[in-house]
């Protein structure tokens, strides 16, 4: 499940030299919120990678999960779960904290 504007911010692939063919990737935080939805083993890899190329922000993800992320279809207690294990993993005990107030109190 994807944010619910992730199209507006794909991102054209410039690496390859394709004639007709437009290619578009994902902005990484709308790449870690879906792979948070599932977060498996291979998932939290993936997001750690990623981070670790280019740094995620902590502010644009909580922002996409209160925003961009109401309509999940699933466990709600899960995804939350998911989300703030994803968060401490990524951030540390401190940021963790904020997040998981800020989301407690919808804000």
């Amino acid at each position: 499940m994807a944010p619910s504007q992730f199209e507006d911010r794909l991102n054209f692939y410039t690496e390859g030299n394709f004639k007709f063919l437009d290619v578009r990737v994902l902005e990484p935080h709308d790449f870690a919120m879906m792979k948070m939805t599932r977060l498996e083993t291979r998932d939290l890899d993936d997001i750690l990678e990623v981070h670790k190329r280019k740094p995620l922000n902590p502010k644009t993800l909580l922002n996409l999960y209160l925003k961009e992320m109401p309509h999940y279809v699933g466990s709600e207690a899960q995804f939350k779960a998911n989300y703030l294990y994803a968060i401490e993993s990524l951030f540390g005990a401190k940021i963790f904290t904020i997040h998981k107030a800020k989301i407690s109190a919808g804000k």
